[in-house]
């Protein structure tokens, strides 16, 4: 009985996150949003995240976690990457972190998923102004090239 699920899992493993896709339209898009683009010092920054099918095919891939799968850049009011949280620094998205799920996604065409992040856990967002957010992901065997989303506004005031 070994020998037939080892077949199964040679044939059927390969196909998790593989599709054919021709042209250079990305596979996947990334779109995010706030509900509060005011906040005070302090106070998590909270976004909604997007993943939209945008292929003609079904989509596999896993996810880990929020913070590993997406990178976050958050920029200050002068284009300057904000400092890394304490948090952030001490994440270990590689590497064999067993305290990341893997979660099979599967996603038909134009199908979509919404997570949300609390960006501030990565980034220092502190000092009041305004911080522009944006995210990208890069989902190997799917995704040849990282794909940003929308760029965000979100003003922090004492």
């Amino acid at each position: 009985m070994r020998i037939p699920l080892v077949i199964l899992l040679l044939t059927t493993v390969p196909l998790i996150g593989t599709a054919s896709f021709t042209g250079h339209s990305d596979p996947f898009s990334l779109t995010i949003s706030t509900k509060d683009a005011t906040v005070k010092s302090g106070a998590e920054v909270r976004i909604a995240i997007t993943l939209t099918n945008t292929s003609n095919n079904d989509l596999a891939f896993f996810n880990t976690s929020r913070e590993c799968d997406y990178s976050v850049w958050i920029r200050d009011a002068d284009g300057k990457l904000v400092a890394d949280t304490e948090h952030k620094r001490k994440l270990r998205c590689s590497g064999g972190n067993t305290l990341n799920a893997n979660i099979l996604v599967r996603l038909k065409a134009q199908e979509s998923i919404k997570e949300e992040m609390v960006v501030s856990d990565l980034g220092d967002m502190t000092i009041p102004g305004t911080y522009s957010i944006q995210v990208i992901r890069k989902i190997p065997r799917i995704s040849q090239d990282f794909i940003k989303s929308n760029i965000i506004n979100v003003s922090v005031t004492e």
